[in-house]
């Protein structure tokens, strides 16, 4: 028979409700009647077989003629699991196997109390837990350290720096005069104008990417679901710089883009414009908008759709009221991933806005380059830096989680 010890009496229920965690040292399972205390509720039953898996052990108990049961022991005090039937669902399920029916059943006892925990145990656990995981991540956190966090602090360190007449870094006399310099007209102008087109390039990503993104989501066919999603990847399958050079011929004075608009009358020669950075970057970000949408919409209970347009819900109410709100983090997620690396482009104004259209990453390279002035270059670095950062924080903060 099945029986759990403690102090509160518990019960198994075939029926719903809340998941629980017990301490697993608590449970016990007795092999007859009367070895269980007459305070315990029981299934009553006899166990058949005893299977050890690793760090858990599997009992099937035999309750009656014909009915039997399966029941699962995780004993890891940092886990506490404990789960009647093979899966350990919450819900009640039958099947036969062998001859037997095989019921999986929902344990319904309340949580263990604080006090019927042994707490020198449990921190133990925690403690064993806690150095399992860092000893699982400490790759990637020398990785980290190394070649994401030193280098950022250099670059504020640099910040604070002065420049001698050579271009050289001093760091004997520690100033703010290149963080003030972030203040003057020529650089509020490009701040001004890559924002601008940050946000103007995530506004016409998420325009083209969600109708798109709803459209494959909305396929029956899984088969088809997978071809275009590949067919949104095959740019990944080039190099970004390649991609580049390829749309500086199709906007160049011979290319087709160019003859185009030439014998419409429409536009001329668009290479070396703001148009030109701006379809640049259109080209270049807009799968990082359609996947976090894919992946919102996809994994939507639709069905809450088709109760809206049972309750005589219109198709357009339907999807401000339940669409568009469900797939809020595939669109918090896919605006940060264009967003961010759009404010700092420098391969696409480079190369297709030449010197007319200077973007802040444009500005950064010119300093470090040309004018060897790295602690202003490191001062601009810093404040991107910093908005990239607010702008991560406001995505965890208005459901990046749940993507």
């Amino acid at each position: 028979m099945v029986k759990s010890s403690g102090h509160a009496p518990r019960r198994l229920k075939a029926a719903a409700g809340h998941p629980h965690h017990p301490a697993p040292e608590k449970l016990h399972i007795y092999s007859t009647c009367s070895d269980a205390p007459p305070d315990r509720n029981a299934l009553k039953g006899s166990i058949v077989r005893g299977t050890f898996y690793g760090e858990a052990r599997v009992y099937e108990v035999q309750l009656g003629m014909s009915d039997s049961i399966e029941v699962r022991v995780e004993n890891i005090p940092s886990i506490r699991r404990w789960s009647v039937g093979g899966s350990g669902h919450h819900r009640l399920s039958s099947r036969r196997s062998n001859g037997a029916q095989r019921m999986t059943l929902l344990d319904e006892r309340k949580p263990v109390e604080d006090e019927e925990v042994n707490p020198r145990l449990e921190r133990r656990a925690r403690r064993q837990e806690s150095w399992r995981g860092f000893f699982h991540a400490a790759p990637a956190y020398v990785y980290l350290t190394f070649f994401f966090v030193l280098p950022l602090l250099v670059i504020f360190v640099f910040s604070f720096a002065s420049r001698s007449n050579t271009g050289k870094p001093l760091l004997e006399n520690w100033n703010l005069d290149s963080w003030a310099r972030l203040a003057d007209s020529l650089v509020v102008t490009i701040a001004v104008r890559s924002l601008w087109m940050a946000l103007l390039n995530t506004a016409v990503c998420l325009m083209i990417a969600y109708p798109f993104a709803y459209w494959i989501a909305t396929r029956a066919r899984q088969r088809t679901r997978t071809l275009l999603l590949i067919a949104v990847l095959i740019p990944f399958w080039s190099n970004f710089l390649v991609r580049t050079y390829a749309w500086r011929m199709l906007l160049g004075s011979d290319g087709y883009i160019t003859q185009l608009g030439e014998a419409t009358g429409l536009w001329g020669r668009m290479l070396f414009t703001q148009p030109a950075v701006f379809i640049g970057l259109l080209y270049g970000y807009l799968p990082f908008m359609v996947l976090p949408l894919y992946a919102a919409l996809e994994r939507m209970d639709w069905s809450l759709v088709e109760a809206g347009r049972d309750l005589y819900a219109s198709g357009s109410k339907a999807f401000r009221k339940i669409t568009l709100p469900l797939s809020k983090p595939g669109i918090i997620a896919g605006s940060i991933l264009v967003f961010i690396p759009s404010l700092g482009a420098y391969v696409t104004p480079d190369i297709l806005g030449g010197a007319k259209t200077n973007l802040i990453g444009n500005l950064i390279v010119t300093q470090f380059q040309a004018a060897r002035n790295w602690p202003f270059g490191s001062a601009l670095s810093g404040a991107i830096l910093i908005v990239m950062l607010v702008a991560t924080m406001i995505y965890f903060r208005t459901g990046g989680r749940t993507i």
